[in-house]
């Protein structure tokens, strides 16, 4: 048996972790298409709540049910989304910061060097 065909648990998880990975990337690089795509969304379900609060009078509690779990999960993958980002720019602002106060420290040095006042 070819060692490629064998799926282990590491190369599953592997190619789990890179599959979240690119999945991430696509949404870093897109943040107003997916907020467009998440208000659009929104809409959608809640016309269709309108349009089924109408067509099924009878099973209404039904279906505004099923309309509430559907609105959660939505809102709970797009939480999941914003927090992803305001992580990622979060850390993208450290780094800006670490760079800073270590170009302002050569700049000190330099300075002091050169013996040059503030």
């Amino acid at each position: 048996m070819d060692d490629n065909s064998i799926i282990t648990l590491g190369r599953f998880r592997k190619n789990i972790n890179l599959l979240c990975y690119n999945l991430r990337e696509i949404f870093h690089n897109n943040y107003t298409f997916f907020t467009l795509l998440f208000l659009l969304l929104y809409s959608l379900e809640q016309g269709l709540l309108i349009y089924f609060s109408i067509k099924l009078s009878p099973e209404l509690a039904l279906g505004i049910g099923l309309f509430v779990l559907i609105m959660l999960t939505t809102i709970a993958i797009e939480r999941l989304l914003m927090e992803s980002k305001n992580k990622r720019l979060n850390e993208y602002n450290q780094n800006l910061t670490a760079e800073k106060n270590i170009i302002y420290r050569k700049y000190v040095i330099t300075k002091r060097k050169l013996g040059l006042k503030k």
